[in-house]
């Protein structure tokens, strides 16, 4: 459900009619419910914790995760160059090829090797 500042219409459940709230009132109402399954949570001793941070999604060392970011990285920026210049080299449907590889497989690995990272130095 999207928080959205304003005047939110409500209809009941049972198909009645609607009932006018803000947007406050509703995340207020939210909060208190919430606070309310805690409190039934602790009581029943039903409360479930993470067992701490995700795994890294590749297995290799955070240097080469992060090298082969920065090479996908320098690739990107070649080829949104080239691509500007009007003529790329390689010709236009490889360049935009690599560029749409190379783009969110840099993201992705910069994310791979930081998330690596943490998992490397809590070890």
């Amino acid at each position: 459900m999207a928080f959205v500042a304003g005047t939110v219409f409500i209809r009941s459940a049972r198909g009645g009619s609607c009932s006018k709230t803000t947007a406050g009132q509703q995340f207020l109402g939210m909060r208190r419910s919430l606070s309310v399954r805690i409190a039934s949570a602790r009581r029943t001793g039903t409360i479930t914790t993470m067992s701490g941070p995700s795994p890294p999604p590749i297995n290799l060392p955070s240097g080469a995760l992060l090298g082969i970011a920065s090479i996908m990285a320098i690739a990107t920026i070649g080829c949104i160059f080239e691509l500007s210049s009007g003529h790329p080299q390689l010709g236009t449907a490889l360049t935009s090829g690599i560029l749409a590889v190379c783009a969110p497989g840099f993201v992705f690995l910069y994310y791979a090797a930081i998330k690596k990272g943490q998992a490397e130095s809590e070890e």
